[in-house]
């Protein structure tokens, strides 16, 4: 339910597919939003499929489409300054090393922005809330919840299983990443899921049965993560503003 920005939606997109760009599809994360977690608490927030899983209404609804709104807004301008002098659009003529580089500084500043916004979200929500978005956040992070530090404190994981998720996750990123630089179409997405499906299965094989029974229950009731995806979900075509049919877009006002 939060107004987004073009420019926000191909922040987050780029967020989403490392290297490759913006030629990857949203969700690369298999668990589900993978990198979309990366947006944090904060980010989900603004999400109509979120807000009405949080039974937001009211004064509370306004108060947390404010703070998504404003953790958009300055994801966004913050972005601005980190491209190259020709904006998105000259994203594609930099070189590997560059794409590279400038996706781990967007990264960064996402992590950055989403811990410092921690705060307000948690201000906006009553504690049971708070808990339900931190379970989505954690569904949607995919393969990126393992290098979260409270799951990683929670899990019990080993210095080893950390080194073999980050590894296994690195070599599935180089398999994306080629499957990216082709043309975009139905078949390349699919074979997207189906990378997806194939490394978290072997993420999930590096855990111990209790270490699996502790993840589920800190991912708690299943969310339907599809619909964080599409019109208003990374590289779509965004919510209204409340979300509400006929709301007027800010470049309507």
């Amino acid at each position: 339910m939060l107004y987004r920005s073009r420019t926000f939606a191909l922040v987050v997109a780029l967020l989403l597919v490392g290297s490759g760009i913006a030629s990857a599809q949203p969700g690369r994360g298999g668990f589900g939003m993978g990198r979309g977690g990366r947006q944090g608490l904060a980010g989900l927030l603004g999400r109509e499929a979120v807000q009405k899983e949080l039974g937001l209404e009211g004064a509370a609804l306004e108060k947390a489409t404010a703070v998504a709104k404003e953790f958009e807004q300055e994801m966004t301008a913050e972005s601005a300054k980190l491209l190259p002098a020709g904006g998105f659009a000259s994203l594609r003529d930099l070189p590997e090393a560059e794409r590279t580089a400038l996706t781990q500084k967007m990264s960064e500043l996402g992590k950055k922005l989403a811990e410092a916004y921690k705060s307000k979200v948690k201000d906006a929500l009553s504690a049971q809330q708070f808990e339900r978005l931190q379970q989505i956040r954690l569904q949607a992070a995919g393969i990126a919840a393992f290098s979260d530090a409270d799951v990683v404190k929670a899990l019990e994981l080993t210095k080893e299983q950390q080194d073999k998720i980050a590894a296994l996750d690195k070599e599935y990123d180089t398999k994306r990443q080629a499957l990216s630089s082709a043309e975009r179409s139905p078949e390349m997405f699919a074979k997207m899921q189906e990378l997806n499906k194939e490394r978290d299965a072997k993420a999930l094989e590096m855990l111990s049965d209790k270490q699996k029974e502790t993840l589920t229950t800190l991912k708690g009731k299943e969310f339907d993560l599809a619909t964080l995806r599409g019109p208003g979900g990374p590289g779509g075509g965004g919510a209204r503003p409340g979300g509400r049919p006929g709301a007027k877009k800010d470049s309507d006002k």
